[in-house]
């Protein structure tokens, strides 16, 4: 781990892409990194104080994103398991079975929305009672020599309705936590936007609008990605100015 984390710390320094050194730093983070705030500082790379915290907090929000993420794919495989098993043993009937359930199946949810009872009559009731009587059976007789039996049936008790309240928990949780890691990149784009316009204001004649514009690409490419310097700077040049007259 100490040989991987000095590594990273050296790639720090050699990083010119957002994405690429969010993963270094999150990858530092996870190992158990101390100090990481320093660490960004001794890589040399161009950013103030307030941007390496900044890029910090990205990264921890990042992490719980990825962390929220992958309890959400598992309970949505355990949620879409029952519906797996129906589509396997459906897959082992043939034809004339699966009609056959599925005449029986509507039938006995029409027999409940009357309020008589849930029974079917004549030879359809009886096979499908005999199929099932003998279906478990065959289960009973091998659940004894399956040692992996008891685990799944621990798995089907789970109520369906926890695991469907627990994904739209999950996936508020993921909402809103997406909502705050964009958030954060707007504000620090729109400090690095007003920082260009107060430099062209005061400081006019030492650096100039193509140089102003180098600089907060090249650092809003480290706080996020390429595309998103891209984007904002271009936003801001057609706001420029409309700002400026405005002052």
């Amino acid at each position: 781990r100490r040989v991987r984390l000095e590594k990273l710390s050296e790639t720090l320094g050699k990083v010119q892409d957002g994405r690429r050194l969010r993963h270094c730093v999150r990858v530092m983070i996870r190992n158990g990194a101390q100090r990481i705030l320093q660490r960004l500082e001794s890589a040399k790379l161009p950013l103030e104080p307030w941007m390496r915290e900044v890029l910090l907090n990205c990264c921890y929000v990042e992490i719980r994103i990825e962390d929220t993420e992958l309890k959400l794919l598992g309970l949505r495989r355990q949620a879409l398991k029952p519906v797996k098993e129906e589509v396997l043993k459906m897959m082992s009937k043939t034809k004339a079975e699966r009609f056959e359930d599925l005449f029986v199946r509507t039938l006995e949810e029409r027999h409940q929305k009357l309020g008589l009872a849930s029974t079917v009559g004549s030879s359809c009731g009886s096979e499908k009672a005999a199929r099932d009587s003998s279906l478990r059976q065959r289960q009973t007789s091998n659940s004894s020599f399956d040692s992996d039996k008891p685990k799944e049936t621990a798995t089907n008790d789970v109520d369906p309705e926890e695991v469907k309240e627990e994904v739209r928990r999950l996936e508020e949780d993921l909402s809103s936590l997406r909502r705050l890691l964009q958030d954060m990149r707007n504000n620090a784009a729109a400090v690095i936007c007003n920082h260009l316009r107060q430099a062209e204001k005061s400081a006019k004649k030492h650096w100039s609008q193509k140089e102003g514009n180098a600089w907060g690409s090249r650092i809003l490419s480290l706080l996020v990605s390429e595309d998103f310097a891209k984007r904002t700077m271009k936003e801001w040049e057609k706001l420029a100015p409309t700002a400026t007259l405005t002052q």
